[in-house]
């Protein structure tokens, strides 16, 4: 076994484990893949999202992409980036993969907004604006 999200959803649908970290993405994947053992497994599970004291939610998809330094076609490679990031691109990825999309405006799919105890994502302006200076630190201090 691999250790990796789907290996311990496995552990835990054969009993191995009392407790399993894993992706919303991958557990949903996981879960409504075809195999009915493994819909009958989830049903019986309790899914818990980690939420913060402040606003109840703290659920992020962090999805990261490269683009390799010297890249032979570096415009067609940001384009594509920017493609992917568009807030329709994010709701039609988001909803194929079952994960939040990560374009800040792109709205989750019913289904993520349907699972019992899923975080919602009320968009509060002031609070993205209060973390900008910070994201900017942050991918200042990243070596060029």
């Amino acid at each position: 076994m691999s250790g990796n999200d789907y290996d311990q959803l496995e552990r835990l649908k054969n009993n191995e484990l009392d407790i399993a970290l894993v992706s919303v993405g991958a557990l949903m994947r996981w879960t409504w893949g075809g195999n009915l053992d493994n819909q009958e497994a989830a049903g019986n599970w309790q899914v818990r999202y980690p939420q913060t004291q402040t606003d109840n939610v703290n659920f992020a998809n962090i999805s990261g992409v490269s683009l390799l330094a010297g890249a032979p076609n570096r415009s067609a490679a940001t384009s594509f980036v920017d493609f992917l990031y568009k807030q329709e691109n994010q709701e039609k990825l988001g909803n194929f993969y079952k994960e939040y999309p990560t374009q800040v405006f792109a709205i989750p799919s019913d289904f993520l907004l349907g699972l019992k105890g899923a975080p919602g994502r009320d968009l509060n302006m002031e609070q993205i604006e209060e973390h900008i200076p910070q994201a900017w630190g942050i991918i200042n201090s990243l070596p060029q």
